[in-house]
């Protein structure tokens, strides 16, 4: 909270991919539906903005719920709905009739896997606040191997949509972060390379010397 306005949080729930986080462990759900209620807030909720990265499978039962819970951004991945249009359509009619105090207006990404065409996107780039590509072959789990082929993902899509906004998540470290900015990213999600230290400040700090700090 002292060196970011915002964070990332993956939700995972043991069925879209191997990993299982909060609020799917014991008293997590419990806990979540009193964030979600407003009987209680996320962490450092005056501070910090969350991104929710919704790893689960189908999302558009649960996206509500964030909303309700404070989410500033949410992302859905592609392969773990049957039903994008209907969560589009949705998260604008959930937002046209909460009240100010109700549900926050949040930005909608999908996320798309290293092996999945870009032209999925094409149907719903009007329609969403950016992209978020998957740096990795197997999502769900930290310390997984780069994949390169997000490059020419990124390529393709600042290609066909140039003012959509570009995230990359997954195996981002000091080494690649210049080859994907130039490859068309705005965003770098980065998990291990900053937390794989004692000071965290210091490991933000170089990541912008080499991206900027926009």
């Amino acid at each position: 909270r002292d060196h970011v306005p915002l964070v990332q949080v993956d939700i995972m729930d043991g069925k879209f991919v191997e990993g299982l986080t909060w609020p799917y462990t014991k008293g997590g759900e419990e806990e979540f539906a009193r964030i979600a209620r407003r009987e209680d807030k996320l962490p450092d909720a005056q501070m910090l903005e969350y991104e929710i990265d919704l790893m689960i499978k189908e999302p558009e039962h649960v996206i509500e719920d964030w909303m309700r819970a404070g989410a500033s951004r949410i992302i859905v991945h592609i392969e773990s709905t049957e039903r994008m249009q209907d969560i589009i359509h949705d998260i604008a009619a959930h937002i046209t009739r909460a009240g100010d105090d109700d549900i926050m207006v949040v930005s909608l990404g999908i996320a798309i896997n290293t092996t999945t065409s870009t032209k999925v996107i094409d149907p719903y780039a009007s329609d969403i606040d950016f992209v978020q590509c998957m740096g990795i072959a197997e999502i769900g789990k930290q310390g997984e191997p780069y994949d390169p082929r997000v490059l020419s993902q990124l390529r393709a899509l600042r290609e066909r949509h140039p003012s959509l906004a570009l995230s990359v998540d997954g195996s981002v470290h000091f080494e690649n972060a210049s080859e994907l900015v130039e490859a068309g990213a705005d965003r770098l999600v980065s998990g291990s390379e900053i937390f794989g230290g004692s000071d965290v400040g210091k490991k933000i700090e170089q990541f912008h010397a080499i991206v900027g700090s926009d």
